[in-house]
Order: structure tokens, then sequence, then C-alpha cells
């Protein structure tokens, strides 16, 4: 087997993780996130490198401020939880 299984949370912060780049969305992370979370993904620091306890930031911006939280919910409501 390839790869690795993930739970929701892991990829809804991985998918945050990878807007904050992003010229479309990543404004809204750049008002919320921590400056050096911000700044560490601009520096392309992988994903992997990022604190657990972080998650709940780029989670927090993505439901709250990036996304629609009832679109990012799908990820709960149709996906299996790992």
């Amino acid at each position: 087997m390839k790869g690795s299984i993930i739970t929701a949370e892991e990829i809804k912060a991985r998918w945050a993780y990878a807007e904050v780049t992003s010229e479309r969305f990543g404004k809204a992370y750049a008002q919320h996130l921590p400056p050096q979370l911000f700044h560490d993904a601009h520096m392309g620091k992988p994903f992997a490198a990022v604190a657990q306890t972080d998650w709940k930031l780029l989670i927090d911006v993505l439901e709250n401020y990036a996304r629609n939280k009832g679109f990012i919910d799908n990820i709960d409501d149709f996906g299996a939880p790992e």
C-alpha cells in the first residue's frame, strides 16, 4: 500500500496550509494566523514539520474566514473518518 491513512482533521489542516500561499485565499490566513506560521508556509516549510497544535488554528481560518464552513463540513459528512 502506498501513502498513509490520515484523519479528516489532518486533511483540513493540510488543505488550509496549502492555501496560505494562495493569491485568492492567502489574505484570510495572513489576517488570522500567527505571523510565524504564515511565514513558514511562504518559506516552503513542509506540512509534516507543522506542529499538530497548529492544526486547529489552520482549520479555524479555513472554516471561518477562508472558506464556507458548510463546504468544509463535506469532508466529515461524505468522507471516511480516516
